[in-house]
């Protein structure tokens, strides 16, 4: 393990300003890291990739939609792969007012997007 590379890796990141870091930096320095502390990563399955893709997709929404709360859940069981969906999604408009969606894929979720039957209609 280098210990002075790592160190550097961090460094760097560090002294780009947080409001112009991209993702390809926090990558490149994750990467950095990983090879200077010699670590054996696994690669993502495809279902991860949809979770990272709805997560993206999902946080885009609620900043545009300025909800209150918003989540994204891998489920990982299985239960999951027989009758149940293994991604959902949760945005929390305002009291009482919610988005939910269900589905295999970030797609199928996205398109299974409506408001749930517990959410309170307005009077």
């Amino acid at each position: 393990m280098n210990n002075e590379l790592i160190d550097q890796q961090i460094l760097d990141l560090l002294r780009i300003p947080a409001y112009q870091r991209t993702a390809d930096d926090i990558a490149e320095a994750i990467n950095g890291i990983t090879a200077a502390s010699q670590l054996e990563t696994a690669p993502l399955c495809p279902i991860q990739h949809e979770q990272l893709k709805l997560r993206a997709i999902v946080q885009l929404l609620a900043e545009d939609m300025q909800a209150e709360e918003y989540g994204v859940t891998l489920e990982l069981s299985p239960m999951a792969d027989n009758w149940r969906a293994p991604l959902s999604m949760l945005i929390k408009l305002g009291p009482g007012s919610h988005l939910i969606g269900f589905g295999k894929t970030a797609e199928e979720v996205l398109r299974d997007l409506r408001k749930p039957s517990w959410d309170k209609v307005s009077a």
